[in-house]
């Protein structure tokens, strides 16, 4: 595929992530604005995709979209063939709670909580048979190489041990979709690379879907296709590996 052509692409069945004509507009000061204007994409079920773009274009936008925190001006949204635009704010938000894991630029971990019941905050909205939900705990975190540190508090790790505790939250409750905004923003270069590299791992490892808007060239490089939003379009790039 050539460079920047208009991404309304991939026809394998396996698409867990359909967007279809999807339109955000913002109206401000009596003016109104159009962040994102019919965007197309398809992602296939445990594909790694990079979302980037110049700051303010609309990646996180779309991300929120893709996740149904908001709704679009237009079009749809579907998740394994779910069309969460569609559905009112309760069954979006039950939806997200047992489909979707997050992982943050700043970790949004509660500080009040020590890392093992941040981690089971997840499962016991997901119902899960508390038992049951600390064997999960333990498991993650040992995942992630902090099995030692589930009675610790957020304000005693570094920053990038709390992204660690946020990639097993992220995929503690077996989403079928992560989305992460920036997990590399708040981080040392070498940091960064090695959370990348093993949330890939990790995801890769449990077959998960994976969407990650960054600036970053080491999460471009390890991501399997990359989209630009481009004046409220998303257009893929050639990819080429290193």
């Amino acid at each position: 595929m050539s460079d920047c052509d208009t991404t309304s692409v991939s026809t394998a069945a396996n698409h867990i992530v359909q967007i279809r004509d999807l339109t955000k507009r913002y109206t401000e000061g009596g003016e109104t604005r159009s962040v994102l204007r019919g965007v197309n994409a398809d992602v296939r079920e445990g594909e790694f995709v990079a979302l980037s773009g110049p700051s303010g274009s609309g990646k996180t936008t779309l991300l929120n979209l893709i996740s149904g925190i908001d709704t679009p001006t237009g079009g749809d949204v579907m998740i394994d063939s779910v069309p969460i635009t569609r559905l009112s704010e309760k069954e979006r938000t039950l939806f997200r709670r047992r489909n979707i894991g997050f992982v943050f630029q700043f970790f949004n971990l509660i500080p009040t909580l020590n890392i093992g019941e941040n981690l089971l905050l997840p499962l016991q909205l997901n119902r899960y048979d508390r038992n049951e939900s600390r064997g999960i705990v333990v498991q993650a975190l040992e995942q992630v190489g902090l099995g030692d540190r589930q009675d610790s508090y957020p304000d005693r790790l570094s920053g990038g041990e709390k992204q660690r505790v946020a990639i097993a939250r992220a995929l503690v409750h077996d989403p079928k979709v992560i989305l992460a905004d920036e997990p590399t923003g708040n981080l040392d270069a070498d940091t960064g690379m090695a959370i990348m590299s093993l949330m890939g791992e990790l995801a890769r490892s449990s077959g998960k879907t994976m969407i990650v808007v960054s600036h970053s060239d080491t999460v471009i490089e390890m991501a399997e296709r990359v989209l630009t939003v481009v004046d409220g379009q998303l257009v893929e790039r050639a990819h080429t590996y290193a």
